[in-house]
């Protein structure tokens, strides 16, 4: 029976920045030494929660956007500030600007 590695902290984070970076699946893969399955799992697994987790943003995460933006943030930048996805912060800023 195979043996499933279990994902670190480390590993995942560096997976939310491969997929922010818009790298391919095949990429990310190999430079986490996992399958292509495994990553198309575990990116799926976490679009999921969070979509459950952060559906909705605060009035105060709509403040701190707006003043990112301001101050003149990229859109990666904001996304990194604010612990959001690159497409999450670009799609609210269409919505509201």
């Amino acid at each position: 029976m195979k043996q499933y590695r279990r994902w670190t902290d480390e590993e995942i984070e560096r997976l939310k920045s491969f997929v922010a970076d818009g790298e391919s699946v095949a990429s990310i893969a190999k430079k986490l030494n996992r399958s292509c399955s495994s990553v198309i799992f575990k990116k799926k697994a976490l679009a999921k929660r969070n979509l459950q987790s952060r559906m909705f943003w605060t009035v105060e995460e709509l403040k701190t956007l707006k003043e990112l933006r301001r101050k003149g943030l990229t859109i990666k930048q904001i996304a990194e500030a604010m612990g959001k996805s690159f497409s999450s912060v670009r799609n609210k800023l269409y919505d509201i600007l």
